[in-house]
């Protein structure tokens, strides 16, 4: 989801702000409004998907401050085995080049900064300029629903704000953002949005395979393959999109003459890697079959998806060759023709 977002000013302390949480769909209507609530970011974390109120979880540590995964990591301290004293995960979230997770121009605000826009408000938080709605935080067992209203900040000392003030809470919990303008830059256009977790491609096997005789659309891909070829020969590679990370053959139909045979995998005769790449294990012999038809099944995580490939057969014209014998008399000329090679 991309999300658009204004600026608004706190006309006592005189800095502006986002004018909704980072990933809120909307300026909260109330305290309780969901739809205001916005994303919960583990503390120096960026935007890998994690953040999404529903992302999966995981057990397992990141080895860096830039995690290869978008789930929430379950744990009671840290979210990361790297950047011990939070150092470098402070230095990306006060960033103003949008390289963080805030729009350009914007970072995360320093503990200083929400105390001081919390001391300004003469009533309760939603009630503010900022109209902060009680966002929730997410722990290790799950979305808080008590009525907490908390920031992150971009100080690496473990300290969130919330309304009753400054709360030691560890990395792995995961919290609204509110970003701030930094002094000095302009505020942000009404049409920039902050960065989100790049779109994950679909897993698909690609079709390119246009056929008038693939009247059920099958077909993806086909592959060309001669006869008498050596085993062990890679027949090519499944184009796939979304990084598959397996491949398995789920069945063979082979093709040749007026017969067809339906089966699994027989004798292993074609075997796929983790890449797609397709090897067969047997010589092919197109006067015995002339085509092969793989369903293919690639998978990543819980998703799968299955397609046919075909595997054409092409012949090759291996005639046996005929003895030739020529004869001529001595005395012959220099140049005379002794006869004719014939070739079939």
């Amino acid at each position: 989801m991309t999300v658009t977002y204004s600026s608004v000013t706190n006309a006592t302390t005189g800095r502006t702000w986002l004018d909704r949480n980072l990933g809120a769909s909307q300026v909260a209507t109330s305290s309780t409004d969901a739809a205001g609530f916005g994303d919960l970011y583990q503390w120096g974390r960026l935007a890998d998907g994690h953040q999404l109120r529903t992302s999966t979880s995981t057990d397992t540590l990141a080895d860096s401050i830039t995690s290869n995964s978008n789930a929430f990591v379950s744990s009671s301290a840290d979210w990361t085995t790297a950047d011990e004293d939070g150092a470098l995960r402070s230095a990306a979230w006060s960033s103003i080049d949008g390289s963080g997770i805030c729009p350009i121009g914007y970072r995360v605000p320093t503990s200083a900064e929400l105390v001081a826009e919390k001391d300004s408000w003469a009533g309760n938080a939603f009630a503010s300029t900022l109209k902060v709605p009680s966002a929730r935080l997410r722990r290790s067992a799950g979305i808080h629903t008590s009525s907490f209203v908390s920031y992150w900040s971009s100080d690496n000392d473990k300290k969130r704000v919330a309304t009753g003030g400054l709360i030691t809470a560890p990395w792995s919990n995961a919290i609204a953002i509110r970003c701030i303008l930094n002094e000095g830059s302009d505020p942000t256009p009404a049409d920039t949005a902050a960065p989100t977790a790049p779109p994950v491609a679909p897993l698909t096997i690609v079709d390119d395979y246009d056929s008038d005789t693939d009247t059920d659309n099958e077909i993806t891909q086909n592959f060309i393959a001669a006869e008498n070829n050596a085993v062990g020969f890679v027949v090519g590679t499944v184009a796939t999109t979304g990084d598959p990370t397996g491949f398995s053959i789920v069945h063979i139909t082979e093709s040749g003459g007026a017969s067809s045979d339906y089966n699994a995998n027989r004798g292993n005769r074609f075997d796929i890697d983790n890449a797609g790449a397709i090897t067969a294990n047997i010589s092919f012999d197109f006067e015995t079959i002339t085509s092969y038809t793989l369903t293919i099944k690639a998978t990543k995580g819980s998703n799968e998806i299955e397609a046919g490939i075909i595997i054409t057969i092409t012949n090759v014209f291996d005639l046996a060759a005929e003895n030739q014998s020529f004869s001529i008399e001595t005395g012959n000329a220099v140049d005379a023709v002794v006869g004719t090679v014939i070739i079939t």
